[in-house]
């Protein structure tokens, strides 16, 4: 992607750094919302992300009922282990 073109969503590119997935972001519009944050944005914003653990696929998922029952039953066992 070239410098002139940003997007609301950023440039997101991963990585794996041994079992873990890094996603670097950059070249975010001024518009861009980002949860949680609660900075100036600026053109230099970059977002680092390391996610553990099991890894969903980020899609679209209205009227797919079934992720609710597999969220419940993986928050059901997070309870049984003591992890809330």
């Amino acid at each position: 992607m070239t410098e002139s073109i940003r997007q609301y969503a950023g440039d997101s590119r991963g990585r794996w750094e041994g079992d873990t997935l890094v996603v670097e972001t950059t070249h975010f519009n001024d518009h861009a919302f980002i949860r949680n944050f609660n900075s100036n944005l600026s053109q230099a914003l970059q977002v680092v992300e390391r996610s553990e653990g099991p890894m969903f696929e980020y899609a679209c998922h209205e009227g797919n009922y079934g992720l609710t029952n597999m969220l419940a039953g993986s928050h059901t066992q997070e309870r049984a282990d003591g992890n809330r």
